[in-house]
């Protein structure tokens, strides 16, 4: 099973580590993410703000990360996690679009 989707990253950096029992070199870049493509914050009952999602995406799709936070196409897919359960997770990215920020604005004025 796989979907598309609008995201917003808001933070990236790339990662590589050695796992102590096999000795392999695991690389990627950890994100974190909006699942949405609007910074609307969600007002119910309980939920206030906007939730932000954590994840990594290959160290090789790190060139796809134009401008951050920035707002990407997300391919997600699912594997099942170290403890059994399925795991939504984003295979690829694609750069759709920067967010304007206040700063952004403000240099603009100058």
């Amino acid at each position: 099973m796989e979907f598309k989707s609008n995201v917003i990253i808001l933070y990236s950096r790339p990662f590589e580590m050695e796992d102590e029992r096999t000795r392999q070199i695991n690389r990627g870049v950890s994100v974190q993410y909006l699942m949405t493509d609007k910074l609307l914050p969600q007002h119910t009952d309980q939920d206030k703000g906007l939730k932000v999602n954590k994840g990594s995406i290959d160290f090789l799709k790190q060139a796809n990360l134009i401008k951050v936070p920035g707002i990407y196409e997300a391919s997600f897919g699912m594997k099942t996690n170290g403890n059994g359960k399925p795991e939504l997770v984003i295979t690829d990215i694609d750069f759709k679009g920067i967010i304007m920020t206040e700063l952004d604005d403000s240099l603009a004025e100058a």
